[in-house]
């Protein structure tokens, strides 16, 4: 049987949609009451430089940002897939506390080369997460609750403009129903890959985008329920050459972890292959995404005495595998 945990992580239950995000990542040193954690980091200098001036690991997983985006975190607790923005200058990641149902996008910009502090992102207010930046800068997309039914999660879309992002509007069928959808993610192409959470559509999603609008929606055949395993949280490369999928197929090392699919030329994906030691533990290994580049994954690893902190790999390890 699913343990609740694993549950909890991976779908969210639909009471938690009702809560809006309450921000809980404090960077100032005077609030330490404040941070979930009660570890508060010290008072940082300038952050600078691509990435948050983090050295890129140059063999196997590394922590990554500790400090800013990885830090002491409680049972429950996690900093989740952070997504860069095409010229590395803004990023948006996840801190959600499962215990209080909590779920919090983060936002930090680069401006005259120097990293803002973290902040709550302007669509956390109304329970937005999972924020997803199409590879043209231009387009954002996260989940959040439906503004008809709370209870339902949905994707909402915010174009850029001159003065920053502006106001998001939730998608229209066929993307959204009242099955519910998730993580959101944007390819080269203009297509929307989801997770469709509930219902008999659920599973993974691909919607192509013609004249700004997504008219269609396709399945993803790999990617649908099994008898014998979940699939859950997802991000695929900007050009859909493959895709990394938290699953808890039969040779899973631990609770549940990633695989790597690669896409065919006939547009169909390979049998999800485990990405093996070097990312999975015998704990949780979830919550992937990837830099705008495909260069390098993100993920969230939960095992006893390290829980919380984002890792990121060169996809590197596992690119040359591409049949």
């Amino acid at each position: 049987m699913t343990s609740p945990r694993l549950f909890h992580r991976r779908f969210i239950s639909l009471e938690a949609l009702t809560a809006l995000a309450v921000f809980h990542f404090v960077c100032s040193a005077g609030n330490a009451a404040e941070t979930p954690a009660a570890v508060q980091p010290p008072s940082p200098a300038e952050v600078t430089g691509l990435y948050f001036g983090q050295q890129p690991p140059a063999h196997g997983a590394a922590v990554f940002a500790p400090g800013l985006v990885s830090l002491p975190r409680g049972e429950g607790e996690f900093a989740e897939r952070p997504v860069f923005s095409p010229d590395g200058r803004e990023c948006f990641f996840d801190v959600t506390d499962y215990k209080t149902k909590t779920f919090t996008s983060v936002a930090m910009r680069c401006e005259n080369g120097v990293w803002s502090k973290p902040e709550p992102a302007f669509f956390s207010r109304n329970g937005g997460f999972q924020a997803s930046i199409a590879p043209d800068g231009q387009t954002l997309y996260f989940a959040g609750p439906s503004p008809t039914d709370p209870k339902v999660r949905g994707i909402w879309m915010s174009q850029r403009e001159s003065s920053g992002w502006a106001d998001p509007v939730f998608l229209h069928p066929p993307v959204n129903t009242a099955a519910g959808a998730g993580f959101p993610c944007a390819v080269r192409d203009g297509a929307l890959y989801y997770f469709v959470l509930s219902g008999s559509d659920k599973g993974l999603h691909r919607a192509p985008r013609v004249d700004r609008h997504f008219s269609r929606a396709e399945t993803v055949p790999a990617f649908q329920p099994r008898s014998n395993c979940i699939f859950g949280d997802f991000f695929v490369a900007p050009d859909e050459s493959y895709l990394v999928i938290y699953s808890t197929l039969p040779d899973n090392l631990g609770n549940g972890e990633l695989y790597v699919s690669f896409r065919n030329a006939d547009g169909n994906w390979t049998e999800p292959r485990n990405l093996g030691p070097e990312v999975n533990t015998q704990g949780y290994d979830f919550a992937p995404s990837l830099s705008p580049d495909g260069q390098y994954l993100f993920f969230t690893r939960d095992v006893p005495g390290d829980t919380g902190k984002v890792y990121w790999i060169s996809t590197a390890e596992f690119r040359p595998h591409n049949p």
